[in-house]
């Protein structure tokens, strides 16, 4: 498989204008009653790269727990959780995230200078293929259903 080509998460970070007019915010029922935006992606993992994947979550749940957890509450990240899902055309990563503004976390995951970022981006870069500081072409992704007990 050759690297992403196609549109994902990345294609909300606008060439023009506020992130926020290019997102598909879901609004979310925290239990506070708060309003979350919620989103929920699909990024290819690049043949051989599963490991790497996995021992990438595994590097950011242990020894670099701390700069990653302060890191994403910077961006303003409440919610991060990711899947591997096995399908005819390979595997790929499924990414659910929660924020008070996904405008600002996807702004600040491509331009942050942060150094933690920046080592995230690079690993983003080996699994996917994605350069995620740069612009990348394509909608969102649409949703076309909700539904909750809440």
């Amino acid at each position: 498989r050759e690297p992403l080509t196609t549109p994902g998460w990345w294609a909300m970070i606008p060439r023009g204008g506020s992130p926020r007019d290019w997102l598909l915010e879901t609004p979310r029922r925290a239990q506070k009653e708060e309003m979350m935006a919620a989103y929920a992606f699909m990024l290819p993992i690049l043949p051989g790269q599963e490991e790497t994947d996995r021992r990438l979550f595994a590097e950011m749940q242990g020894p670099r727990r701390a700069e990653y957890e302060a890191a994403w509450r910077r961006l303003g990240v409440k919610t991060e959780r990711v899947w591997h899902q096995q399908t005819p055309e390979g595997t790929f990563a499924v990414v659910y995230l929660e924020a008070d503004d996904l405008g600002r976390v996807f702004t600040g995951l491509a331009t942050s200078d942060d150094p933690f970022v920046i080592w995230w981006r690079e690993q983003i870069l080996t699994v996917h293929g994605v350069d995620l500081s740069q612009p990348l072409p394509g909608p969102p992704n649409a949703q076309i259903h909700d539904w909750s007990d809440a």
